[in-house]
């Protein structure tokens, strides 16, 4: 594991026991090349298609809906074969992740940006209820509310 990547690690890690699963599991994992708009890159193998489009990239994982593996449609819990052919199937990235994408994901990369992406969809949930709770109350007062002020 390369220093860059574990600074990466730490940065994105909530807590010690998030970057303890992902450098374990990056240990002892086995190589695989990803091919992306022409370009190449090593990953470690992924175990099913939520942890190939994690370690494609965050985003990819977090808007994945769907995916072919090797021209077929497929569940994202599919596992992957030497070789497979897999196409993500993506959309807007929606406000919250399944929790149940956490215990499928083999990865702990995969499992660490599933974890943030929930949290920051609660986090922005919240934010959202008590903006509406501040402009009620505004509105009962007959006080103009505006974001600027």
């Amino acid at each position: 594991m390369c220093c860059a990547n574990t600074v990466g690690i730490l940065s994105e890690s909530a807590n010690p026991e998030e970057f303890l699963e992902h450098t374990s599991s990056s240990c002892f994992t086995t190589r695989c090349l990803l091919y992306s708009e022409g370009k190449t890159d090593r990953a470690a193998a992924p175990g099913n298609v939520i942890d190939f489009a994690y370690a494609v990239h965050t985003d990819v994982g977090n808007s994945a809906v769907g995916c072919k593996i090797n021209g077929k449609f497929a569940p994202l819990s599919s596992e992957l074969q030497n070789g497979d052919e897999v196409e993500v199937l993506t959309s807007k990235p929606s406000r919250r992740r399944p929790r149940a994408w956490e215990s499928l994901a083999v990865t702990g990369k995969a499992r660490a940006a599933i974890r943030r992406a929930t949290r920051t969809a609660v986090r922005d949930q919240y934010a959202g209820l008590a903006a509406a709770c501040v402009e009620r109350l505004f509105a009962r007062a007959k006080i103009e509310y505006a974001d600027d002020k």
